[in-house]
């Protein structure tokens, strides 16, 4: 099985315009329900990733049985995970001309009040190339958003001749005027979205270091040699295309990225993310800084993504953390497309476990939607409405009833095979033991 054609999450600034807008995928169950891997805080999320806590996965490990996509046993009910990324600090200034941070460097930037006299609404210049595509060929160190132009975001060599004396904080996100916001939370890189249009622009450093690529090889090389025929045939038997042991694929990423800077292990990740090569995906994943992915990037990656696995540690470790998951919940639910509607279903049942706003169904229409259409879903969208089912189940009780009742009417489940010490994922079994264990 081979990936499709893969692009940069990080996009040049020419290219980059777009509008930004309890358990997911259940990797195992024992005694105490606990299976999933929580990705952590942004600020931990790759130490997270590859702790070397996480229960060694051996060729055994993975050839427990896979349910469907996604899924490496029977599910099992996991504690809600509070989030604990704080909220960047705001601060507002007016319109006008300011220095701006971005990472090692200071752009120049002007945010207009009028874009109709001026001709643009706004227009950064950096002090240096950055990898940037001029609009018109060539390199390009200045780049301008105009509404309505043709293109909306102008990418040219030149030299504005402006020189703000005020600074804009870093780190943080800043309204400049009622019409402006920049966030600077990445550190690295820099989004600019005018408020009165929705569209963003995400402005980073282009080029990529040499310790960035010689990294990416490393771990490459590193992949292939752990590669091993038996564990790519067991992990086929579940869709899946890796071919090495996943706890000697964390350590060879740790190996490799110890002591880099996270903005540089995100780099390889994206390095990694286009190679193609499913365990060199899985590895990405470990090392994208979450709070650097648009929600656009994270749509078109998750749509990639070629394997169960891939998708579950993508939706795990980046997707949750992103800040972006309410939105991306949101677009996926309806998808057409089975794979990326359960994702969606699995969001709303992350949200569900955690006693958060499950988006714009309320619980007795999911509950209503489920019973008219669970039965006849692929099963890929059947294991998240399942859950979704489930966690209603478990979490209200004044709704306990009637999803215990649509469990046992759908019997979606019902004889599934379930491994010792693992609970039953037919939703009224579920939902039982897991209400006694609380009480």
């Amino acid at each position: 099985m081979s990936h499709r054609e893969r692009r940069t999450v990080r996009l040049s600034a020419v290219a980059a315009i777009g509008v930004l807008g309890g358990a997911l995928l259940l990797g195992g169950c024992d005694n105490d329900g606990k299976g999933v891997e929580d990705a952590g805080s942004d600020d931990n999320h790759v130490d997270t990733a590859l702790s070397s806590s996480t229960p060694a996965e051996s060729p055994e490990d993975e050839a427990a049985p896979q349910p469907t996509e996604g899924r490496d046993v029977a599910p099992q009910p996991t504690p809600s995970q509070p989030d604990t990324a704080q909220a960047p600090t705001t601060t507002t200034v007016a319109a006008g001309s300011y220095q701006v941070p971005m990472g090692e460097y200071t752009l120049l930037c002007d945010f207009v009040d009028q874009p109709e006299t001026e001709g643009y609404a706004w227009a950064c210049e950096a002090p240096a190339h950055l990898g940037w595509g001029a609009t018109d060929g060539g390199e390009a160190n200045a780049v301008a958003y105009r509404p309505g132009g043709d293109p909306e975001v102008y990418a040219l060599l030149g030299n504005s001749g402006i020189s703000p004396a005020d600074r804009l904080p870093a780190d943080g996100v800043t309204n400049v005027g009622e019409r402006y916001t920049v966030d600077a939370t990445a550190g690295d890189s820099l989004t600019v979205t005018d408020n009165s249009t929705g569209a963003a622009v995400q402005l980073h450093d282009g080029r990529i270091p040499a310790a960035v690529t010689d990294t990416a090889d490393r771990i490459r090389a590193d992949l292939t040699a752990l590669a091993d025929p038996g564990i790519l045939a067991v992990n086929r038997r579940h869709g899946d295309e890796h071919a090495v042991n996943l706890t000697a694929l964390r350590n060879a990423v740790k190996d490799a990225t110890t002591g880099m800077k996270p903005a540089a292990r995100h780099e390889v990740g994206l390095a990694l993310w286009q190679n193609g090569d499913s365990a060199a995906s899985l590895a990405a994943t470990l090392l994208l800084r979450p709070k650097s992915c648009a929600a656009d990037d994270l749509d078109r990656m998750y749509r990639e993504a070629s394997t169960p696995k891939e998708r579950a540690w993508l939706l795990s470790y980046v997707v949750v953390k992103s800040g972006h998951a309410a939105a991306l919940r949101d677009r996926w639910f309806g998808d057409a497309d089975p794979v990326i509607a359960a994702a969606g279903w699995s969001l709303t049942a992350r949200d569900i476990t955690a006693g958060r706003d499950a988006g714009p169904h309320d619980l007795t229409a999911l509950l209503d939607l489920i019973e008219a259409e669970m039965a006849s879903s692929p099963e890929v969208l059947q294991w998240s409405q399942n859950e979704v089912l489930a966690q209603i189940g478990i979490r209200h009780p004044e709704l306990r009833d009637r999803a215990l009742a649509v469990g046992e009417k759908l019997g979606v489940f019902r004889d599934y095979p379930t491994a010792k010490n693992c609970v039953s994922p037919f939703a009224p079994v579920w939902i039982t033991e897991m209400v006694a264990r609380q009480d």
